[in-house]
């Protein structure tokens, strides 16, 4: 479904306009396949695009939207507004799986939201990041449009986007230091070679990253200043090195099988929570049930994103091949254009967002081996990743941002007081 193709980046400058910065590896074509009208997440409506959906008497192309209301108030978001849903359907998804508004008054009549995905934009000193949200199907890289051939309505979309992250100088690099976005573009190059993956399994890879970065924090420690350009001189250094040195540190990195299980489990039930019904207070005693069993392997959960209850037992003995290239390739796609797109580093840092990403890499097995568990497999076939990478997107990156979360302090401390153990990126990241 996914592969890398040979397209570059682009830079296209106008007048008092900032260069739209397009992805190298990934085209979008819309599938027309309606899943993004149909998931349990309010669509967030601002006052002109409640006012446009009001405006118009939609029953004379739908009747059975006679007599309700179209645009209601967010459940548990005074003053916040939506479209009205049945079930985890928008009212507006037609029959054959088509956005009636789109339909009848074009794209610009539609909520800002809507317009918008799956697109995401990062705006940084060099220019905007133009990305691609991987919760849509629409991502064929070699079969789609390039982004690039979108550039004038994706100026106007950037302009007046609903959402926008913003970098600025100087950027975050662990809370002990700052560093210039020069120097992080140089860091994100060593990561994004590391990702390659000429001859190297992924899990080895990811590993390496973080080692790239921790050793990154040290050249930091012994420059202490001098270095007017630390990132670029630190990746330059390793190039002409190679990167073996490297990866003989992380090959020591081992799992920790019982605690990624744990961990992992919390983590997806607490997005769970957002979505379910229930008391705080019961929502905490079921993630706490579902992390001893998961640490004993027994039990099941119930996991509203996949409209299933989870074995733990039978999801333990999945098993995820990391040198099944059919596994990874799409997976190496989906972290590198994560990388490019930029969308952890305003919230986190770019050592906290590296950490995340092995995470985001982590969360999207665990659910490809909830996928081969619940259809009575025990190994992951190369139809769950495409799948999972989309079930982590829509439901941990685009509606909850998770990273977003390890905006406050105590909670960077915590990831940062974890991932200091020498075993945290190999407990993540490397299979049983």
């Amino acid at each position: 479904m996914m592969r890398c193709t040979t397209a570059v980046n682009r830079f296209t400058l106008m007048p008092n306009a900032p260069a739209l910065i397009f992805p190298p590896e990934v085209d979008y074509e819309c599938t027309r396949c309606g899943r993004c009208c149909s998931h349990p997440w309010e669509i967030p409506l601002d006052a002109a695009s409640a006012e446009r959906i009001r405006s118009v008497d939609w029953s004379r192309f739908k009747p059975d939207l006679a007599g309700q209301p179209l645009v209601v108030p967010r459940s548990g978001k005074p003053g916040e507004m939506t479209l009205q849903r049945r079930g985890d359907s928008c009212v507006f998804l037609t029959p054959d799986q088509r956005c009636l508004v789109h339909q009848e008054r074009g794209l610009e009549f539609k909520p800002r939201a809507c317009q918008q995905f799956p697109y995401v934009f990062t705006e940084t000193p060099r220019g905007i990041y133009v990305g691609v949200s991987f919760a849509t199907r629409g991502i064929r890289s070699g079969t789609g449009t390039p982004l690039a051939r979108h550039e004038e309505h994706l100026r106007a979309l950037s302009a007046g986007a609903y959402h926008r992250r913003v970098i600025r100088e100087p950027v975050v690099f662990d809370p002990d230091w700052e560093i210039t976005f020069e120097d992080a573009l140089a860091l994100e190059g060593g990561l994004l070679e590391l990702l390659r993956g000429d001859a190297t399994s992924l899990e080895d890879d990811l590993v390496a990253g973080g080692v790239y970065l921790d050793l990154f924090g040290e050249f930091l420690r012994g420059e202490r200043g001098r270095q007017r350009r630390p990132g670029p001189a630190f990746q330059e250094g390793w190039e002409r090195l190679g990167y073996r040195r490297i990866r003989e540190i992380a090959a020591k990195f081992r799992p920790s099988p019982a605690a990624r299980r744990m961990f992992l489990t919390s983590f997806v039930m607490g997005v769970e929570a957002a979505f379910s019904p229930g008391s705080p207070a019961w929502h905490v005693a079921r993630s706490l049930a579902a992390q001893v069993g998961s640490a004993l392997r027994i039990g099941r959960i119930r996991l509203g994103s996949l409209q299933a209850i989870l074995p733990l037992g039978a999801h333990s003995s999945v098993d995820f091949d990391p040198g099944n290239t059919a596994l990874t390739d799409p997976l190496r796609l989906y972290l590198r254009h994560v990388l490019f797109r930029k969308r952890l580093i305003p919230f986190c840092g770019v050592r906290t967002g590296y950490r995340l990403l092995c995470i985001d890499f982590a969360l999207v097995r665990w659910f490809a081996q909830a996928r081969a568990a619940l259809q009575g497999r025990r190994s992951v076939e190369p139809e769950d990743v495409p799948e999972s990478i989309e079930t982590v997107e829509r439901y941990f990156v685009l509606h909850t941002r998770f990273d977003q979360v390890f905006e406050h302090a105590w909670l960077q401390k915590l990831l940062t007081r974890a991932a200091r153990q020498k075993q945290f990126l190999g407990t993540m990241v490397r299979s049983e």
